[in-house]
């Protein structure tokens, strides 16, 4: 299964997560809406999605459920 979307968050994979581990692939592709005609192609600016998905997480009750599906570490 592929997947592009402008915006995914934890409680929408939560949701998909069963279905998922079924496939016998998935990937996720994850960017921004172009600007403009000349966007289009180009590789995106990464920072608004980057900040994007960190307010998402800094938004996340501090929980067992949340860690375990938001791995962390390194």
């Amino acid at each position: 299964m592929d997947v592009v979307t402008a915006y995914f968050n934890i409680q929408g994979y939560n949701l998909l997560k069963e279905g998922l581990s079924g496939l016998e692939s998935f990937r996720l592709l994850l960017g921004e809406e172009p600007t403009s005609g000349e966007r289009i192609g180009l590789k995106p600016d990464t920072t608004k999605l980057n900040l994007s998905i960190q307010t998402d997480l800094e938004n996340e009750p501090f929980n067992e459920e949340t860690l375990k599906r938001v791995p962390y570490g390194s």
